[in-house]
């Protein structure tokens, strides 16, 4: 059915979603599974620059991002075929278990480049089933109505933990002891699936296919419902121009801390920290923009501002004015990244969603590739040279972009 009009309980806060208690449970524990995983992120990251340079961060990079890359298109299959409460409650037990072994090694300085490589690999690939089962799971909790809220919230939750989790990550880091971040990111998952116990989805109806129709014709059918829809079409491509060319500055935050500003961990886990403070701050800008007629055109203006402040990022030459830049930075792409993927869910059917999270999720492992070889190349060439080369693609990508962009209207959104 066609919403002709906007729902006047999307024009509340976000936080009225709180008020259905099935989501409610999932939210707070998935915000503390969040500080986990800032801080697991900012640990690898900063052991790997520190073991191996930037041929390590590439390294680690490069292993999450093709193994999520090559599982990303079935994690989807696998969300809308099967229950995704049990999908969920699997891929974050076996994401327990290799966090466990993390800390294990880590406990004893086992920082072999191929380790670092192998563990993140296996994150990646988890990552890739882990993410469309939490996400399409929200769908399930909530009413239509408020879904676009609802992962607003979610994304609202995630960059909280941005603010503080790499402020933790860099304390714990700072004890001396790197295993102590390990142990603590293992341990945040254990709310996560006490919460599943208490939570009791309702799949809509129809809402999945079942394991009757073959795998590779589901993806198919998914890839195709992008292909004819030229709205999703639109937000995808948006979300991987914003991804590839875009986000990789993010990635390589401890180079910039550790070889431009030559700086430590705790000036590292500053800059993490005011990224994740304006993603916070862009996600509350977001409450109501999902329900704007014009939601085109505001993500392609948030698009080119998040070039320019990364742009003035690494050109900025004390660690005040990177992170100012960055925590715009971080507005903007929260901003860009929270309403896009809040619109792609509402434009797709409830049998489609879990697929498209997938199809979108693509982007995080092509991300994941680009920013491993924008550290490969920043070992040769300096960071600030790959940076703007990248905002250069980008920003003649958007260019290109805009007049589909235009055309995105909240006026034929899809409710079911």
């Amino acid at each position: 059915k066609l919403m002709s009009e906007p729902n006047k309980s999307l024009n509340l806060t976000m936080f009225r979603t709180l008020r259905h208690r099935q989501f409610l449970w999932m939210w707070g524990a998935n915000l503390f599974s969040n500080f986990g995983t800032s801080t697991y992120v900012l640990a690898i990251n900063w052991i790997a620059v520190k073991e191996h340079g930037g041929i390590g961060l590439g390294a680690i990079t490069l292993a999450y991002g093709l193994s999520q890359f090559i599982f990303q298109l079935f994690g989807g299959v696998v969300s809308d075929r099967f229950n995704r409460k049990v999908v969920f409650v699997i891929t974050e037990s076996s994401a327990l278990i290799l966090a466990v072994i993390l800390a294990l090694f880590a406990t004893d300085k086992f920082f072999p480049i191929w380790f670092l490589a192998l563990m993140n690999g296996l994150n990646g690939a988890i990552s890739a089933f882990d993410t469309p089962a939490r996400t399409t799971l929200i769908n399930e909790l909530v009413p239509v109505e408020d879904l676009v809220q609802a992962q607003q919230l979610y994304g609202l939750a995630a960059n909280t933990t941005s603010i503080l989790g790499p402020a933790l990550g860099g304390l714990l880091l700072s004890l001396g002891d790197t295993a102590i971040a390990f142990w603590f990111n293992a341990f945040s998952f254990i709310p996560v699936l006490i919460s599943l116990l208490f939570i009791h989805a309702h799949p809509r109806a129809k809402s999945h296919q079942g394991p009757s129709i073959p795998m590779l014709t589901s993806i198919v059918e998914g890839l195709g419902y992008v292909r004819q829809n030229e709205q999703v079409r639109t937000l995808i491509l948006l979300m991987s121009i914003v991804m590839i060319l875009g986000m990789p500055y993010q990635t390589l935050l401890p180079m910039f801390a550790h070889k431009v500003l030559h700086a430590g961990s705790s000036e590292f886990a500053a800059l993490s920290s005011a990224v994740g403070l304006g993603g916070f701050l862009g996600t509350l800008m977001t409450t109501n923009l999902g329900n704007n007629p014009q939601s085109g055109r505001w993500l392609f203006y948030t698009s080119l501002m998040f070039g320019l402040f990364i742009f003035l990022f690494v050109e900025s030459p004390v660690i005040h004015w990177a992170a100012l830049s960055v925590c715009l930075a971080g507005a903007c792409s929260a901003i860009t990244l929270n309403l896009d993927s809040g619109l792609i869910q509402s434009f797709s059917p409830e049998t489609f969603r879990g697929r498209m999270t997938s199809i979108s999720g693509l982007n995080k492992g092509a991300l994941s590739i680009s920013a491993a070889l924008a550290g490969y190349a920043s070992h040769y060439f300096g960071m600030v040279s790959i940076q703007i080369i990248f905002i250069i693609l980008m920003v003649v990508s958007l260019l290109w972009l805009s007049p589909h962009l235009s055309k995105i209207n909240q006026a034929t959104l899809v409710a079911e």
